[in-house]
């Protein structure tokens, strides 16, 4: 990379500016990020548990214990974790410039005005940030909402395991992400367009203070209203924007910030607007730019702060929004300084941190608990369903009567359905992965409500009918209450559902004289098969490379068949059956043709020989299973006579 002389300037002044302020913008410290994404993981928070989720909506039987990998493995309660912490550390040579769209002003919908205002690394409000089109979120990586519903969607019908595995630990990742930008909202920094360029603040108290998830625990999470959050928003499209603002504060409301309806921990405020109204950053001390906590929310006492008896002036906030104990403390010249430059002389110290945190820490984890729940919210049953098979056994697709949408308070529709399937072949082995063809929901399903119509997915490739470990999931992407645009490719909401577990019990009913292989004369090629399948009689065309053209100058031909099958073989203008015992696994059956017409049959792998006209049981079969030292019965000439009472197929398609 070659700069410039003026470029080289700009870059050594920047470098000048980040090194006086190396904490700049770091928002709540990444432990603390990574210590509440690990409690909101492994906890049921507000009725959702995102292990429960895993378990029983995508069949993860480890839950969040569950291992992905991309370029390093982790379980998913820790891709989350990692994403809380890298949302503030992307590479080493950008250090701020994912942070500084961790801002958003509630007063004026905007993000962080640069340093000191001037602009100087400038960025955008921190819900712009999140709900950024898909793949220019930049720099530091792409993990917008739209980027992790992408995510969420192509993991779960990747057809080819390190696609799937990527895939679900950008969502894991992402969504730590996004629950970090929630997270930020609860200091007062983020909310009041403070780059808090000091070197001890808020961040670092509650880094030093909560150093464990039991710390964490202590405090009762309060959440947002999850009945409100998908209320439209005018500020972004996806409404989880009303975590971070909703619009009801403007400056002159601040009691709006603290109501509840019904249940205390229940709240339907941004969480950027009560942490603007309520509290104090270090440059934003009662100051003209925001209207609230106003001096006249105010009271001032002394407290004693330590063993010797000193003591300091308090600022204490008793109305117009939160009750604070500890709301700002005097410096020692605060009493000095006249009305209008007393705000010069107010500081935070710990014990004002410890009163924040006692409010702000609960809001930071029963939102952010909020967007993982929201992500999750869509949930679907399918009607008891179908499986259609071919006449092999292979499972070819699936029908269901209906859809249930069992998502709370949100109608589901319109948008699109797939299947996506994975099983495993006997012996073990690695999961095969594979889709249907994508289906058009026409219509929006209401909460609780069954579609009208019925749904019939063709997989685009067959299960095999030794299959094993049969999974099955039922994905939608579309319109799901407020989320979603038409046509559904950029902007979208995802709900999946594992299906009840399923077993290929396809019944091919293997016996004499009910599943036949037909020669024709002239073609020298075995080509329909004569099957009853689930009781049902059909003939089915062999797949193209079953299809065995005989060689009469190589006068062993082999085609593998089916247990107890039974071989017709055209000859002249009738047809021939012979009767064949094959055991319990498919045999290889060698023909020996002379001059176009049957001459010796014996069935390698058979325990008996039978009289090909009789049906009579001649005996064991002689080295049978020795395909080098094949014994070949001439004793009987072939016959093409139709023998009595066996039944005569139909005529081949």
């Amino acid at each position: 990379m070659h700069f410039n002389y003026t470029e080289k300037w700009y870059v050594f002044i920047l470098l000048l500016i980040l090194c006086q302020f190396p904490i700049f913008a770091v928002a709540l410290e990444t432990d603390t990020h990574k210590k509440i994404n690990e409690y909101i993981t492994a906890n049921t928070l507000n009725g959702f548990s995102l292990d429960a989720y895993l378990k029983n909506q995508l069949n993860f039987s480890n839950g969040i214990e569950e291992e992905f990998t991309s370029n390093k493995t982790k379980k998913v309660w820790e891709w989350v974790q990692f994403g809380g912490e890298y949302e503030d550390i992307p590479y080493w040579w950008m250090p701020y410039l994912r942070s500084v769209n961790h801002f958003h002003n509630p007063l004026t919908g905007q993000g962080f005005s640069g340093i000191w205002g001037t602009e100087f690394l400038a960025g955008e409000s921190s819900i712009q940030w999140s709900q950024e089109p898909i793949g220019t979120q930049s720099p530091g990586g792409h993990y917008s909402w739209f980027d992790v519903r992408e995510y969420f969607y192509n993991a779960l019908t990747s057809t080819n395991k390190t696609d799937r595995e990527k895939n679900f630990t950008d969502t894991f990742r992402g969504l730590g992400q996004l629950m970090h930008l929630v997270e930020d909202l609860s200091v007062p920094e983020h909310t009041r367009d403070d780059g808090h360029y000091i070197f001890y603040n808020y961040e670092k108290w509650v880094k030093e203070t909560i150093k464990t998830i039991a710390d964490i625990s202590q405090f009762t999470p309060i959440y947002f209203d999850s009945s409100a959050i998908g209320n439209p928003n005018p500020l972004a499209p996806v409404p989880v924007a009303n975590l971070f603002d909703t619009k009801q504060y403007n400056g002159t409301n601040p009691i709006i910030t603290t109501y509840y309806s019904q249940n205390y921990f229940q709240r339907t405020i941004g969480l950027s607007e009560y942490t603007n109204a309520n509290f104090l950053s270090p440059d934003t001390m009662l100051t003209a730019d925001f209207p609230y906590p106003n001096w006249s929310s105010i009271y001032e006492y002394e407290e004693i702060i330590d063993n010797t008896g000193e003591k300091r002036t308090y600022l204490g906030k008793f109305k117009d929004g939160e009750n604070i104990n500890h709301l700002a403390a005097g410096r020692l010249f605060y009493k000095y300084l006249p009305s209008p430059l007393r705000h010069l002389g107010l500081k935070l110290d710990k014990r004002v941190y410890s009163d924040y945190a006692q409010k702000l820490i609960p809001r930071a984890v029963g939102y952010s608990a909020g967007l993982l729940d929201y992500f999750f919210r869509g949930k679907m049953v399918a009607g008891i369903s179908e499986l259609f098979y071919d006449s092999f056994c292979n499972i070819i697709g699936i029908k269901m009567p209906y859809i249930q949408n069992s998502t709370n308070k949100d109608a589901m529709g319109p948008g699109n359905l797939i299947v996506s399937y994975q099983y495993k072949l006997p012996g073990g082995g690695e999961f095969i992965y594979g889709t249907s063809d994508e289906k058009p929901l026409n219509e929006s399903i209401g909460s609780s409500y069954i579609s009208s119509s019925a749904f019939t997915f063709n997989f685009n490739n067959p299960i095999p009918p030794n299959a094993q470990e049969i999974k099955l999931t039922l994905i939608f992407k579309g319109k799901l209450g407020n989320e979603g645009i038409y046509p559904y490719n950029n902007e979208f909401a995802v709900a999946a559902q594992v299906l009840p577990a399923i077993n290929n019990n396809c019944s091919v009913t293997y016996r004499e004289f009910e599943s036949l292989v037909i020669v024709y004369p002239g073609w020298q090629k075995v080509a329909f098969s004569y099957l009853k399948i689930n009781g049902e009689y059909r003939y089915e065309p062999l797949p193209e490379n079953q299809v065995y053209v005989f060689d009469y100058q190589n006068v062993h031909p082999i085609y593998i068949f089916e247990p107890d099958t039974v071989m017709t073989i055209w000859c002249e203008d009738s047809y021939r059956n012979l009767p064949v015992k094959t055991g319990d696994w498919a045999k290889t059956i060698l023909y020996d043709f002379f001059g176009g017409r049957l001459r010796t049959v014996i069935f390698n792998g058979s325990k008996t020989v039978y009289d090909d006209i009789t049906g009579e049981n001649l005996g064991p079969c002689n080295n049978c299973n020795d395909a080098e030292h094949i014994e070949y019965f001439s004793k009987f000439e072939p016959h093409c006579e139709r023998l009595t009472p066996w039944e005569e197929p139909p005529p081949p398609p």
